[in-house]
Formats: structure tokens, C-alpha cells, sequence
């Protein structure tokens, strides 16, 4: 309970918190913020989103204090994260102060040691053929499958378990999702099939196969699930499976270029219309 936690409160060199919490603690007093140094917003293109954006505004707003300094008159420094921000104005829109945008050449790209293999086949049975080859090529590493739907990991469980291999879900509707996922981590289950609610502030470790199962459904998510594996301090090799039927599901625009589909169909629309030679 927080009565519990005070006296941490009164000496902790760092808080990790949700905004949501962190705003209570600080209206009720139970976290003093004298001493405050550094604030980091980490994944902050989903924390200036609609659903957490107000608070982190006002967090940033109590925080800043018109000033930026706390009450020592040092600097308080301030860190947004994201791996998948690609402009700075809703940082603009919730900080009072200047700010200095930092990137890297990486930005918005999978990471270079990763190997990735998209098949884009045809037909529901051809997708999940393709998708059994994917794990076969890669035994030896656990596997974590994204799935677009808690209905299709669920249904790609049960079609796994036919065909031999044990799997389980994880997604927002499963009940022992905690239980899975641990499980997954230990190395005691080899397959998880999820949904996007493990593509974002979870570790894996030793994870070296992810798998797509149907194109993720923007490029900043496509980036996070291909982000679970290839993290820092993990070594290779690291593998991406993409499994697709792009004449029957539809696919981002961004993402499609990046799996190479579009330059693909490119090829195949300008070939079909260019005058035949006899």
C-alpha cells in the first residue's frame, strides 16, 4: 500500500510509475517532487497519444514549473523516448520549454542484424502451411507469433496443437496470460502466439524468431514486433518470419514497402502494362 511505500518514496533515486498514479501521489502528497532531476517519457509516441496524453501534459506542466528547475535551482532534465515517433509536434503541443529532436540513422528501420523472410502466399491453408515451415526452419529458438485478433491466436493455437505443436496465447482476453508469458520467458513453453499487446514494453529475452502472421497493421507496429528480438546485449542470430496472403488481406501502404510487396506488385503492374514484344 502507499503508506508502505513512503519511506522508499522519501529516498528512491528513481520512480517508475504510470502518469495516471504519479499525478495522485503528487496531489496527495505522498510524492514530493523537490528533488527531481530528470523526467523520462518512455514510448512516447503511445504516451502523447489521446489515452495518456492529457495526464502527461499536466505532469510536464506540474513538473516543469514555468521554470524547468526544481527547488535547488538545478535543471530538470527531460527524455522522450520512442522508437517510432516520426514528428516532434505533439511533443511541441505538451512541452512548455525548448526542445532539441535526436535521432539516429536507424530511425524507423528494423535492425540491421536481423535476417527477415517474407512469404506471401495464397489462401488460408497456404498461410498457415507457410507458417508451420517458418517454425520448422528455425527449432532450436522459442518462437513468439503475432497474430491481428485474441480470435485468430486463439484459433491459431488450437491449429498449432493439431499439428503437433504446443502453444499457447497471449492477448488481452486470455485468462492465464500472466501464467503463459512467464512461462514463454523461462524457456518452458516454445511457442506464444499474441497479439500487439506484447509488441510494446516487454522484454524477451534469449528471443531470437518472431513471426508475423498476417501484416502487422501499421509500420510503427510492424517495427515493434520486429523490436522483441535483436534488443541490446542479446546476441545473434536473429530472425523475422513474415507470413502473408496480400491478395486477400489488406496491407499498409508503409508496411507493404518494407516487406517488399509493393515494389513486387510494381514490377508485376508495369510488366502486365507494357506492350507485348512478338
Amino acid at each position: 500500500g502507499d503508506v508502505e511505500a513512503i519511506p522508499e518514496f522519501r529516498t528512491a533515486d528513481i520512480l517508475v510509475c504510470t502518469p495516471a498514479r504519479l499525478l495522485k501521489l503528487i496531489k496527495e502528497e505522498w510524492v514530493l517532487l523537490g528533488r527531481l532531476c530528470h523526467v523520462v517519457v518512455d514510448e512516447a509516441d503511445e504516451m502523447l497519444s489521446s489515452g495518456f496524453g492529457a495526464d502527461v501534459a499536466e505532469l510536464i506542466s506540474m513538473t516543469y514549473s514555468g521554470n524547468g528547475v526544481n527547488k535547488f535551482d538545478i535543471p530538470v532534465q527531460y527524455i522522450f523516448a520512442a522508437a517510432t515517433m516520426r514528428e516532434a509536434q505533439p511533443l511541441l503541443e505538451a512541452f512548455p520549454g525548448e526542445l532539441e529532436w535526436i535521432s539516429t540513422t536507424q530511425f524507423g528501420r528494423v535492425h540491421p542484424q536481423l535476417e527477415v523472410r517474407v512469404d506471401d502466399v495464397a489462401g488460408e491453408d497456404a498461410k498457415f502451411n507457410a507458417l508451420i515451415q517458418a517454425l520448422a526452419r528455425r527449432k532450436r529458438f522459442k518462437a513468439l507469433i503475432f497474430a491481428n485478433s485474441p480470435e485468430e491466436a486463439d484459433e491459431l493455437v488450437t491449429k498449432l496443437d493439431e499439428s503437433e505443436i504446443t502453444a499457447l496465447a497471449f492477448h488481452g482476453k486470455a485468462k492465464e496470460r500472466g501464467v503463459v508469458l512467464d512461462d514463454f520467458i523461462s524457456g518452458d513453453l516454445a511457442v506464444c502466439v499474441c497479439t500487439d499487446l506484447a509488441a510494446r514494453g516487454i522484454d524477451f529475452p534469449k528471443l531470437h524468431h518472431v513471426v508475423q502472421y498476417g501484416a502487422a497493421p501499421s509500420m510503427e507496429m510492424h517495427l515493434h514486433r520486429c523490436g522483441r528480438t535483436a534488443r541490446t546485449g542479446q546476441e545473434g542470430p536473429f530472425f523475422v518470419s513474415c507470413v502473408v496472403d496480400s491478395k486477400n488481406e489488406s496491407v499498409d501502404a508503409d508496411v507493404a514497402q518494407a516487406l517488399g510487396l509493393k515494389r513486387r506488385y510494381d514490377r508485376a503492374s508495369a510488366a502486365a502494362s507494357s506492350p507485348e514484344v512478338v
